[in-house]
């Protein structure tokens, strides 16, 4: 088995949590390829799994799809 570039990763899972055994990282620290090691659609589910069969594991971990940030809008701080 050889390591799959992150591109195709991100085709072969969409949207799914993705860890990875063995991976190298570009100079932003940036996954470039890795081992796939398991996958979930589901956050809570994927880390479930990977507490009880990875437990000690060095992983990577990374999300394929669009991450969500709540927006913050009208924050003030007033100083003293």
């Amino acid at each position: 088995m050889e390591m799959k570039p992150w591109k195709k990763i991100k085709q072969e899972y969409k949207d799914q949590w993705v860890a990875m055994t063995e991976w190298e990282e570009d100079e932003h620290g940036d996954v470039t390829k890795g081992y796939v090691a398991y996958t979930n659609p589901s956050q809570n589910a994927f880390y479930e799994y990977l507490k009880g069969h990875f437990p000690k594991k060095d992983l990577a971990v990374r999300f394929t799809g669009k991450v969500r940030v709540p927006l913050l809008f009208g924050t003030a701080i007033e100083e003293a």
